[in-house]
């Protein structure tokens, strides 16, 4: 019976790694891109990471960013982007830790890369600027191993499309 359910369980995970179509869901990752200030190579490099779930057309994740020398940091918690795809392309939303700021971004898978660009502010803080890019181009993680966080969010996630919460 434990086994049973042991079994279940991990088929459930595998298939929420996929698309409805049965193919991989390609947003499902870590993805990242490093901020390094060339003219001090002695300071900490920075960088924006996000970890992505994609469960169909669903996508929920997570977000951290850091200036070069790391004098501003802003982590977006478990849910701070949800948002849907279409094809190659999706349309996210995404909230600052830093600031509470709520921005729409497209994201669209492009040779192996995820180009991000923010598109429009929905929802303006005027207490701190955010450390989320306008436009970048982030790279997969090349490691099958979960970042940190990476099942803490995954949960989050799952929680969030069964509840609508």
């Amino acid at each position: 019976m434990r086994l049973r359910r042991a079994a279940a369980g991990a088929l459930l995970m595998l298939g929420s790694a996929f698309t409805q179509a049965g193919e991989p869901a390609p947003f499902t990752g870590t993805w990242s891109v490093s901020w390094c200030n060339k003219a001090r190579p002695d300071q900490a490099c920075g960088g924006f990471t996000v970890h992505l779930l994609q469960q169909g057309s669903r996508l929920c994740g997570a977000h951290s960013g850091a200036t070069p020398n790391l004098s501003r940091l802003d982590e977006g918690g478990d849910q701070s982007i949800v948002g849907t795809v279409v094809a190659d392309t999706a349309v996210l939303t995404i909230r600052s830790g830093r600031n509470d700021s709520v921005h729409l971004v497209t994201a669209h898978l492009q040779g192996g890369a995820l180009d991000w660009q923010l598109t429009d502010t929905v929802l303006k803080s005027d207490t701190d600027t955010e450390v989320i890019p306008t436009r970048e181009e982030l790279t997969k993680a090349a490691t099958a191993a979960p970042a940190q966080g990476f099942d803490d969010m995954q949960k989050a996630c799952r929680a969030h499309w069964q509840t609508g919460r």
